[in-house]
C-alpha cells in the first residue's frame, strides 16, 4: 500500500524467500534535492494510516532531524517567483506581467508581514485568513486571480514533495461577484461628443456607436475601413505598449519595424476576439470619411503627438478624457464604459443578443451580456434619444452661431 509520501513496503519471508505483506509505515520524499525514505516503525493499523495521510511530510522532516540531517525551508519568494517563471509558457506577456503581480504585491507582502517567508509553514488556516483580507479590500474577481495564483504554486509544491497537499484547495471557496457598470446615458454621450474636438471627437463616434474596445480603436489603421461597405474589418488591439491579432502579440515598435506584421506566430489569446467585422453608422462613417481627407499618415487612423499609433490607452485617458469629463462636470465612469453604453443603448432598442455578440466580440455561450451591462434601463424618451442621438449630435452643431 501506498500514498503520496509515504509507504507500506512488502518484506520478505525469511523462511520462504516470498514477499508478504509488510506492517510498517514508512514515509519518504524530497528534501533539498535528496530523496528521504524512513520507517516511522508504526504498524500500519487503520488509525495509523489514517494519521500519516495528513502528516507524511511533517513526520519525515522531523525523522531526517533527529539524525541530525540539516533541513532548510524554502523561501515563498524564491520559490513562487521560480514557479511562475517556470509556468510562463503559453501565457501572454501582459498575462505573466499580471501573475507576477498577483504574488509580489498581494500574495507575498500579506505573508511576510505576519511572519511567514517559508511555504512548509503556511496551512490551510492562514490561508483563510489572507484570503479574508483581500476580501475585504480587494473586489472578489482580484481575490479570485490571487488564490488561483496562489494555488499554482502550491501545487507545484506538493508535486515537487516540499509540502505534503496544496493547502490553498483546501481553504473555503467564494463566489466572484460582477460589479455590474453604469453606462452612460444618451444624453451623456450626446454632451461629451458636443464638447469633444479634433481627433477625439472622431474617436469618441466611433467607440460609442461600434462598442469596440478602446484597445481596439487605437489599433485601428485607414485599410480597416470599408467606406464603401460601411463596415470595419477588425485586425488587431493596442494594449500596454503591445499588439495582439490572431496571430499572436508583440511590441508597437516591433510591429511597425516588421511592416505592421506578427513576423512569431505566438497567439495566446483564448478570452478575446479581436478580429471580427463590425457595421458602421452613416454619421459615424462620414465623419471618418471627413478625418481620412485630414489624416496626416496612412496608417493609423488615431495617432499622438509624435505623429504614431498611441500605445496605451493611459495617454488618452489622461490628457483627453478626464479633462473632458471635468470640462463637462460628467461623472467618470471610465472610457471603457463606453462599451458597455453602446451595448445597453442597442439591447435596449431590441437589439439581438446573438448579433450584439457577435459584434462585440463574445463568444455566443457568454453570460456577459446579462451578467455585467445592463444596469441603466432606458425611458421612453432615453429610446427615442438613442436612436437619434448621432443625428441630434449633428443638428446642434450645425445650429452653432457663427
Amino acid at each position: 500500500m501506498r500514498g503520496k509520501g509515504w509507504d507500506i513496503p512488502k518484506k520478505r519471508n525469511k523462511t520462504t524467500g516470498e514477499l508478504e505483506d509488510g506492517n510498517v509505515i514508512y514515509v519518504l520524499g524530497t528534501v533539498d534535492g535528496k530523496f528521504y525514505r524512513k520507517s516511522t516503525g508504526k504498524e500500519a493499523t487503520k488509525l495509523n494510516i489514517a494519521w500519516i495521510k495528513k502528516n507524511a511530510r511533517e513526520v519525515l522532516l522531523k525523522l531526517i532531524n533527529k539524525q541530525n540531517t540539516k533541513v532548510e525551508k524554502t523561501s515563498l519568494e524564491e520559490y513562487g517567483l521560480k514557479v511562475i517563471e517556470a509556468t510562463a509558457r503559453g501565457r501572454s506577456i501582459s498575462t505573466q506581467k499580471e501573475k507576477k503581480g498577483y504574488f509580489n504585491n498581494h500574495i507575498l507582502p500579506y505573508f511576510k508581514s505576519k511572519g511567514f517567508t517559508y511555504i512548509e509553514d503556511i496551512k490551510t488556516t492562514e490561508i483563510e485568513m489572507w484570503q479574508n483580507h483581500m476580501l475585504d479590500n480587494k473586489s472578489s474577481s482580484t481575490a479570485k486571480k490571487c488564490k488561483d495564483t496562489f494555488a499554482l504554486i502550491m501545487d507545484k509544491a506538493a508535486a515537487d514533495d516540499i509540502i505534503n497537499k496544496n493547502y490553498v484547495k483546501l481553504a473555503y471557496s467564494f463566489t466572484v461577484t460582477t460589479e455590474k457598470r453604469v453606462p452612460y446615458t444618451p444624453g451623456e454621450v450626446t454632451t461629451l461628443i458636443k464638447e469633444s474636438e479634433g481627433w477625439f471627437k472622431v474617436f469618441l463616434y466611433l467607440i460609442f456607436s461600434t462598442g469596440v474596445r478602446t484597445g481596439e480603436a487605437l489599433g485601428l489603421m485607414w485599410d480597416d475601413i470599408d467606406f464603401n461597405n460601411g463596415f470595419i474589418d477588425l485586425k488587431r488591439s493596442i494594449t500596454k505598449s503591445r499588439v495582439t491579432t490572431k496571430e499572436g502579440n508583440t511590441s508597437t515598435e516591433d510591429f511597425i519595424q516588421n511592416g505592421y506584421k506578427i513576423v512569431e506566430n505566438n497567439n495566446t489569446n483564448k478570452t478575446k476576439n479581436h478580429t471580427r467585422l463590425i457595421p458602421l453608422d452613416d454619421t459615424t462613417k462620414n465623419i471618418l470619411m471627413e478625418y481620412y481627407q485630414e489624416r496626416t499618415q496612412d496608417e493609423w487612423i488615431f495617432v499622438s503627438k509624435n505623429n504614431t499609433c498611441f500605445s496605451d490607452s493611459k495617454t488618452v485617458n489622461k490628457y483627453y478624457w478626464k479633462p473632458l469629463l471635468f470640462k463637462t462636470k460628467i461623472e467618470d465612469k471610465d472610457l471603457y464604459t463606453s462599451r458597455h453604453t453602446y451595448v445597453t443603448i442597442m439591447k435596449n432598442n431590441g437589439a439581438d443578443e446573438a448579433w450584439l455578440k457577435s459584434v462585440g466580440g463574445w463568444t455566443q455561450s457568454s453570460k456577459v451580456l446579462n451578467d455585467v451591462y445592463f444596469t441603466h434601463e432606458s425611458s421612453k424618451k432615453d429610446i427615442k434619444l438613442a436612436n437619434n442621438f448621432f443625428h441630434i449630435v449633428n443638428e446642434k452643431e450645425d445650429k452653432k452661431p457663427c
